[in-house]
């Protein structure tokens, strides 16, 4: 409960400051309707957003059986991305960067939810990394550095800095930031300073609004409850 006390202490109402005109991917899951406003909310701010619906509800929509189908979406939009610079071998990850799947295609970013990945770099993304063949998958790390970030955009600029690092190490190949929950909110943030920088990345936004608090999600801006009962909580929505 910790992890998240500290995301809610940093977390202020937030909206982008400008649109992302890079190429980003929406996928929906049907089973949770209350999270479909995210379409209205995300095509405000990303200009060229495609959008897809996927299985599942929004807390299992990455795992089991409803994985394999985001798994096909996400494939289909990276075929779809326009020329980039063609891939260099494979690299060792770069410090708050933790490597959950090794590959020689696109570099793809993983970018936390609300509990900074408590269980494990890229956990809550169940079997998803493992399917994205054959993308260079990371998980950005919510570490001791992270942590003493005191707003959003602070966190935005520390994860944006390891992402550059791995990047370049990894001979530049096409970016690719990836979120769900908080972590749409961070890739967004971090998609607009790439773009301001005259660096082109594309985003993958997993049934999640690219505003705080999200309109349609409850689990997050609401009172806080104390650490023990929201890691109950949160603990609770995981096994839905």
């Amino acid at each position: 409960g910790v992890t998240i006390a500290r995301m809610h202490e940093i977390s202020t109402p937030w909206a982008p400051q400008g649109t992302f005109d890079g190429q980003t991917l929406l996928v929906l899951a049907p089973d949770s309707q209350e999270f479909a406003s995210a379409r209205e909310t995300n095509a405000k701010y990303c200009t060229q957003m495609e959008v897809q619906m996927g299985k599942g509800s929004h807390y299992n929509m990455l795992q089991g059986e409803q994985a394999p189908v985001q798994a096909q979406l996400v494939h289909a939009f990276r075929k779809r991305l326009k020329e980039a610079p063609p891939p260099s071998l494979t690299s060792a990850a770069s410090e708050g960067i933790a490597v959950v799947r090794e590959g020689s295609g696109p570099c793809m970013y993983c970018l936390h939810g609300l509990d900074g990945d408590a269980l494990g770099p890229a956990v809550a993304l169940g079997p998803l990394p493992s399917m994205l063949e054959p993308c260079k998958v990371t998980a950005v790390l919510f570490d001791d550095e992270a942590f003493a970030c005191e707003t959003l955009n602070g966190l935005a600029e520390l994860y944006m800095a390891r992402i550059m690092k791995d990047w370049r190490a990894s001979g530049e190949r096409r970016l690719i930031l990836v979120g769900q929950s908080v972590g749409a909110i961070l890739s967004c943030l971090i998609s607009l300073k790439l773009q301001q920088a005259g660096i082109r990345s594309a985003l993958i936004l997993l049934d999640s609004e690219v505003t705080w608090p999200p309109r349609s999600d409850q689990t997050c801006g609401y009172e806080w409850l104390g650490s023990e009962v929201e890691a109950a909580l949160w603990l609770a929505r995981l096994g839905d």
